[in-house]
């Protein structure tokens, strides 16, 4: 977590915990709805760590926007040819835990909300910490 924190000192963001060391599943789990109005960056530091035994699994997770005070959610699309949701993945590689920060533009939405799950899980679940961090 001291890792996590260093980082969003370092790029000047304010923090809010979006998920802390929660236990993940197959299903998607959404944090709570923030709003990111007073932002123009943003930016996820996230520390992934694989379940005990586990080799192959890894986090995925969605950001979704609002542009109507959270009353419906639209996904970014995987690109100008699909309509598809983009669906990011974080893995580890070879090793158990990976730390990743990732910046996006928040324009021209307020609302946000971020899910995650875990996929390709043989035995044991990983868990996830999450803290958006907002530069005004």
């Amino acid at each position: 977590m001291d890792t996590v924190k260093q980082t969003i000192a370092a790029h000047d963001l304010k923090e809010k915990i979006l998920f802390d060391d929660i236990t993940l599943t197959n299903a998607y789990q959404a944090a709570p709805v923030m709003d990111v109005s007073k932002a123009e960056k943003a930016a996820l530091t996230i520390k992934y760590t694989r379940g005990s035994g586990e080799a192959s699994s890894s986090l995925n997770f969605k950001l979704a926007y609002s542009l109507d005070n959270g009353a419906t959610f639209g996904q970014e699309s995987a690109g100008t040819s699909t309509i598809a949701a983009r669906e990011y993945t974080v893995n580890p590689g070879g090793g158990s835990s990976v730390y990743v920060t990732w910046a996006f533009d928040v324009a021209p939405s307020h609302i946000i909300k971020v899910s995650a799950k875990e996929s390709g899980v043989e035995m044991n679940y990983g868990k996830v910490t999450m803290i958006l961090g907002v530069r005004a």
